[in-house]
């Protein structure tokens, strides 16, 4: 049987391999061959440093420390919203265009989703339940593999560290509300 350690690590590996699959075979393949149990085990404790920056208006972005050459990740809480304001939470890549590694080898890095775990955990959830904004809306943009990648990451993330008792959480296809209660 494998140590905790090992599974850790094979979510992060099974991220690096899906990767891999979506850019070297596209979407089509994506499907039939990414790991559908990738987010079982996220593990905020793993994360990189990263550094958190200030915008205009309270928002703020969180720069993850740079691995090898991997482009650089980051996750960020912007306000949106004529009338009603509100939070809109992201991470990505800024630095390709798709969101992952041009190169074929993929990302080098094995703590990516460790590290957005720790940030939604430990700072944008406590950020969010002190600011004067009541709604936190995150999109996973697209029904596709990359998208539905994403949607997965964010379901386990709500699922394991955001309190039911605290939140209103409700999902629809590819879009997550969280209201404070």
């Amino acid at each position: 049987m494998k140590s905790r350690k090992d599974l850790d690590r094979w979510v992060e590996l099974s991220f690096i391999e899906d990767t891999k699959t979506l850019h070297t075979y596209g979407l089509n393949e994506y499907y039939n061959k990414a790991n559908r149990g990738l987010y079982e085990f996220l593990n905020p404790e793993l994360a990189y440093e990263y550094e958190e920056n200030n915008m205009s208006d309270g928002q703020k972005i969180w720069k993850i420390q740079k691995q090898d050459n991997d482009p650089q990740m980051v996750v960020t809480l912007k306000k949106q919203g004529l009338d009603t304001k509100y939070w809109v939470l992201d991470f990505y890549f800024p630095e390709t265009e798709k969101g992952y590694a041009k190169t074929k080898e993929g990302l080098k890095g094995k703590h990516y989703l460790d590290s957005v775990s720790k940030i939604v955990r430990d700072e944008v959830i406590p950020y969010f339940e002190n600011s004067d904004l009541n709604i936190l809306f995150f999109k996973a943009y697209t029904n596709d593999g990359a998208g539905m990648m994403r949607k997965n990451l964010f379901q386990r993330m709500v699922d394991k560290f955001i309190s039911k008792d605290k939140f209103d959480i409700k999902i629809q296809d590819l879009t997550f509300i969280i209201n404070k209660k």
